[in-house]
């Protein structure tokens, strides 16, 4: 019966061993296809840039637009973007976090409360070792 139970024991690793490896392209499959986002978005708001700053130059070239209005203008796109901005960056960060939660990572600020409790904790336990080898005889 020994000889039946060791071949089950060496599935089972090969099977966590399988599990595992998948895991781990799933999360790669899954920081590419971010990686992939954000290069597209950054390429889309470079060339939404240049298709703007072309798009003001020639309304004045043909007249069609003052000096005055193409600053104004300017001026309210890059109001926007900020605000713009802003907003997608939130939206960005909330993405991450639950990318990162999805790998079962930590969030710095989490990793870094935690380092504090554990600091305050290992000094809680040497102050009372130190205690219980003054209160103990010789």
């Amino acid at each position: 019966m020994a000889e039946n139970t060791e071949p089950k024991a060496e599935e089972t690793q090969e099977e966590q061993s399988t599990a595992g490896q998948e895991a781990e392209d799933q999360q790669e499959q899954q920081r590419t296809e971010t990686e992939n986002l954000f290069h597209r978005l950054y390429l889309f708001g470079l060339g939404l840039q240049k298709d703007l700053e072309t798009t003001i130059k020639n309304l004045v070239e043909r007249g069609e637009m003052e000096a005055e209005e193409k600053e104004k203008m300017v001026d309210d796109l890059r109001e926007h973007v900020k605000e713009s901005s802003s907003q997608f960056e939130n939206k960005i960060k909330d993405l991450i976090n639950q990318v990162i939660e999805g790998m079962n990572l930590v969030p710095k600020e989490k990793y870094e409360t935690l380092e504090k409790r554990v600091q305050i904790l290992e000094t809680k336990v040497l102050e009372l070792e130190s205690r219980l080898k003054e209160s103990q005889p010789e």
